[in-house]
């Protein structure tokens, strides 16, 4: 039997204000891990600043735990909870968004090679002191390589003034989006070009009605917390939007109140 469901080790230097270590072992594919948090006095999102799956010491996924959240209810994944005092909740590492499944299954963590792989959980400095951490994965015990992978990551851009204001921390002339999200509640309208060519200028509205209709899976917009441009709405990886040879990347965003958004990138990556 190939698939198995078990426990994941310990996890170590659980405790307010700590950066919490899950420690994976060397050899299987890692495809889902289910986090659960407990506090007797009650567990909310605020508790957990970030985590960071790090490969080899490099950061790969980082997001807080909202972003996490909201991330799995858009690709209509099971529901994560949070009931008071526990929260159970998934990190999908391999992305079931694609048509093909053998495609979809290769985006998991393959750990044959690697040195180590790791979950770092930030713990926030107000956070319960009763509050315990575990988990349990969903491995591939089949020995392999890590591959291609979904990595995700964070640039934010705070701007003082409201209308289209200009994203320019976002890499080019090399990484492959498979989709941007636009964490902030009011973002009215996104517009992208590469190399002057315009490749999306559409409102939120348009944007989730289109991802509506996404095949196979149908998104589910996060309408109160972030707008998204997703590039992979059939299922196709040939439609997502590599940038080999731009060298202008433009990403313009419509702010229709000011403050911070942070735009968390998906995208297609090889070690």
């Amino acid at each position: 039997m190939a698939k198995k469901i078990i426990p994941a080790p310990s996890i170590s230097n659980v405790g307010a204000g700590n950066t919490a270590v899950l420690s994976l072992p060397i050899g299987p594919t890692y495809e889902k891990i289910i986090l659960n948090f407990a506090a007797a006095s009650g567990f909310d999102v605020s508790d957990i600043e970030y985590l960071d799956l790090l490969v080899n010491g490099d950061s790969k996924q980082r997001y807080t735990l909202q972003q996490l959240m909201d991330l799995n209810s858009y690709y209509n994944r099971s529901a994560d909870s949070i009931s008071g005092t526990a929260a159970e909740i998934m990190i999908h590492l391999f992305s079931q968004q694609f048509e093909d499944l053998a495609y979809a299954q290769s985006t998991g963590f393959g750990t044959l090679g690697l040195s180590t792989l790791e979950l770092q959980i930030k713990i926030a400095s107000g956070a319960p002191a009763s509050l315990t951490i575990s988990a349990a994965v969903q491995i591939d015990t089949v020995p392999q390589p890590l591959g291609a992978f979904v990595a995700i990551r964070s640039y934010g851009k705070d701007s003082s003034v409201t209308g289209q204001v200009d994203i320019d921390s976002l890499p080019k002339n090399g990484p492959v989006y498979m989709a941007m999200h636009f964490c902030k509640a009011d973002i009215s309208r996104v517009k992208i070009e590469a190399n002057q060519i315009t490749v999306v200028d559409a409102t939120k509205a348009q944007l989730e009605r289109l991802e509506k209709d996404g095949w196979p899976i149908k998104r589910v917009p996060v309408t109160a917390r972030m707008t998204s441009v997703d590039f992979l709405l059939y299922g196709n990886p040939a439609d997502a939007f590599g940038t080999k040879g731009v060298t202008d990347l433009r990403v313009k965003a419509t702010y229709d109140t000011t403050g911070l958004c942070n735009v968390l990138t998906e995208t297609l990556e090889t070690l």
